[in-house]
C-alpha cells in the first residue's frame, strides 16, 4: 500500500479562495442596502395609504407616473382605475394651472377645483401643485378633500348672513316702533329708541345715562324697584307706571321686562295713558270714589260706614271679595247682590276665622285670585295686639301683594287709638281715598238726569210730556231744564213740535256718575 503523500499550503487555492471572498462581502452590504431600502418603501406606502391627501406625480403632459394607494378615499377608484384614466385631467378637469406660471413659481397652493368621484358625488378639493424631478416625474399634485369643511363653511356664512338680516330687521324696529324700547345697565338708560322723544317729549340724548327711576312719578316709584329687584335672566316682568313727560304731565306706561345672562335689562314698553283715562271714566260713571287696581288704600273713620260702601261698590264690577274684621258681620257687611269672603279675626281656630297675627293676614292674603277686592278692617285692633311696628311692615308687604296681583285693599283705620306720628307713617305707603269730583249741577237737573237715563235704559225716549207726567213739574218748567241740559251738554232732543223726544248723552251719564241721584231704574 504506498504511502500518502503530504500536501502543504497552495496559494494558488488559497488565492483563489480569497479572490473569491470580497465579492461575497459585496453582495452582503448590498443585500442590507436594497432592505433598508424596501423598509423605506414600506414606510412610504404605509404612510400614503392611511394619509387623507392624494398624492399623484405626472410628467409634463399630465400623464400619471405615480398613483397613491388611498385614492379610493376621496375618489372612490381603485388603483388600476385611476390608472386606466392615464391622465389627471380625466380625474381633476382640464386647466387646473398655468404652466407658464409653475414654471416661474416652484410650487402652486391652495388651488379649489371640484371633482366628481366614482359614484357621482360632488367633492370640493383644495390642490398643491409642485415641480419636481422624481421618478419620471416632474409635477407633484395633493389632493385634500374639503368639501365638509367648504359645508361648514357655508351654513356659517348663511347664519351670520340671516343674523345680520334679524339684526337689521331689529334695527328698524327699534327705530320706527310706537313702543319704548330700552337697555338699562345697572338702572341707568344704556339705549333708547326715538319713541321716547315722541312720548314723553325728552331727548334721546338727554335720558341717556341717566337713571331710568329719575322719571318715574316719586308715588310708583316703590313698586317700580320692587319689579326690577324681581328681575332675574330670563324672567319676564309686567308691571305699570307713571313717568313723567316735559311738559310736567306723567304717560302711564305698560312695561314688559327681563334680564339677559350679562346682566343688562331689556325693556318694552307702551303709552296706555288714554286707556287708563278710558278706564277712569268707566269708574267715574260706576264708583263714588276714585280707586285704581293694585293700590292700598287707608281709610280713617271710626265706623265702618264709607269703606263698606266703597266696597259695595268696587264688588259690583269685581269677581272676588274678602273682608276681615273684628267687627260682627251684621255691622260691617255691605249692601250687596254678589257673594264674598268674610273672615272674623281670633285667637281660636275655626271656620270663617283668621288669627289676628300679620303673617297670618298676609298668608291669606298671598292665596287670594288676582283682581280682589279686600277690606281690611280694625287696624286699629291689630296695632294694639301686635304693636305698630309689626302692622307697619304687614302694611308694606300688602302694598306688594296688592300691587302685583292687582288687588284693591281698603285699611279701615280709627285714628283716634293712635299717634300723629304713626298716622303719618302708616300714610307713606297707602292712599287716602277721595271722591270723583261731580260736576257742578243742581239736584233738580240732576233728577231730570235720572229721569231720562232710566227711560233710555228702557229703550224709550221720553217727549216732554211724559217728563212732565213722570217728575210732576209744569210744561215750562220742563221745557227750561231740558234747555238748561242741552245747552250743557248733558242731553239732547230730536223731532219738532209735540214729537220731541229727550235722550241723555254721554257727557250727562258721566255728570250724573249712575250714582249722583239715589233712584234705581
Amino acid at each position: 500500500m504506498a504511502a500518502r503523500k503530504r500536501v502543504g499550503p497552495d496559494k494558488s487555492i488559497s488565492a483563489d479562495v480569497v479572490s473569491r471572498s470580497v465579492p461575497l462581502k459585496r453582495s452582503s452590504k448590498r443585500l442590507g442596502m436594497e432592505e433598508k431600502l424596501r423598509q423605506s418603501e414600506e414606510l412610504h406606502r404605509i404612510i400614503l395609504t392611511n394619509i387623507s391627501d392624494s398624492v399623484f406625480l405626472t410628467d409634463d403632459s399630465g400623464n400619471f407616473t405615480f398613483i397613491c394607494p388611498n385614492v379610493d378615499n376621496i375618489f372612490g377608484y381603485s388603483f388600476e382605475e385611476i390608472y386606466a384614466m392615464k391622465n389627471i385631467d380625466a380625474l381633476l378637469g382640464p386647466k387646473l394651472f398655468d404652466g407658464v406660471r409653475l414654471e416661474r413659481t416652484p410650487e402652486i397652493r391652495n388651488i379649489e377645483r371640484e371633482a366628481m368621484d366614482k359614484h357621482g358625488s360632488a367633492h370640493t378639493l383644495l390642490i398643491n401643485v409642485k415641480a419636481v424631478d422624481i421618478m419620471y416625474g416632474t409635477r407633484l399634485f395633493t389632493c385634500r378633500d374639503i368639501t365638509e369643511y367648504k359645508r361648514i363653511e357655508g351654513e356659517m356664512v348663511r347664519h351670520l348672513n340671516g343674523k345680520r338680516a334679524l339684526e337689521k330687521d331689529l334695527a328698524l324696529f327699534f327705530t320706527l316702533s310706537a313702543d319704548l324700547f330700552c337697555i338699562l345697565d345697572a338702572g341707568r338708560f344704556k339705549k333708547l329708541n326715538p319713541a321716547w322723544s315722541k312720548c314723553l317729549g325728552r331727548r334721546i340724548e338727554e335720558l341717556a345715562g341717566s337713571q331710568a327711576l329719575d322719571i318715574v312719578h316719586p308715588d310708583d316709584r316703590r313698586v317700580t324697584g320692587a319689579a326690577m329687584g324681581r328681575l332675574k335672566a330670563g324672567q319676564v316682568v309686567e308691571f305699570e307706571n307713571r313717568c313723567h313727560h316735559r311738559d310736567d304731565t306723567y304717560r302711564w306706561i305698560s312695561w314688559i321686562m327681563t334680564m339677559s345672562d350679562d346682566g343688562l335689562v331689556h325693556a318694552v314698553g307702551r303709552d296706555i295713558t288714554a286707556r287708563r283715562q278710558e278706564e277712569d271714566e268707566m269708574r267715574r260713571r260706576l264708583l263714588t270714589y276714585r280707586v285704581e287696581a293694585g293700590r292700598t288704600y287707608l281709610v280713617p273713620e271710626k265706623h265702618p260706614l264709607r269703606i263698606s260702601g266703597v266696597f259695595s261698590e268696587l264688588l259690583s264690577i269685581h269677581q272676588n271679595g274678602l273682608i276681615l274684621s273684628r267687627r260682627r258681620s251684621e255691622d260691617i257687611s255691605p249692601v250687596t247682590q254678589k257673594p264674598f269672603e268674610y273672615r272674623w279675626f281670633s285667637e281660636m281656630d275655626g271656620v270663617g276665622t283668621v288669627r289676628p297675627e300679620p303673617s297670618a293676614v298676609e298668608r291669606m292674603l298671598d292665596g287670594l285670585p288676582a283682581e280682589s277686592i279686600i277690606l281690611l278692617d280694625s287696624l286699629d285692633y291689630l296695632i294694639a295686639r301686635c304693636g305698630f311696628e309689626s302692622v307697619l311692615a304687614m302694611v308694606n308687604h300688602v302694598v306688594e301683594i296688592a300691587y302685583f296681583k292687582d288687588m284693591i285693599v281698603l285699611l279701615g283705620l280709627d285714628l283716634d287709638c293712635i299717634g300723629e306720628k304713626e298716622s303719618i307713617r302708616l300714610s307713606k305707603d297707602t292712599l287716602p281715598l277721595e271722591p270723583y269730583p261731580r260736576p257742578d249741577i243742581s239736584q233738580d237737573n240732576l233728577d231730570m238726569l235720572q229721569a231720562v237715563y232710566v227711560m233710555n235704559i228702557r229703550e224709550r225716549r221720553p217727549t216732554r210730556t211724559e217728563l212732565c207726567q213722570t217728575l210732576s213739574l209744569s210744561q215750562p218748567t220742563v221745557r227750561s231744564r231740558i234747555k238748561e241740559l242741552v245747552r250743557a251738554g248733558y242731553l239732547w232732543e230730536s223731532g219738532s213740535g209735540r214729537s220731541v223726544v229727550v235722550e241723555i248723552t254721554e257727557n250727562g251719564r258721566q255728570a250724573m256718575n249712575l250714582k249722583g241721584a239715589k233712584g234705581k231704574p
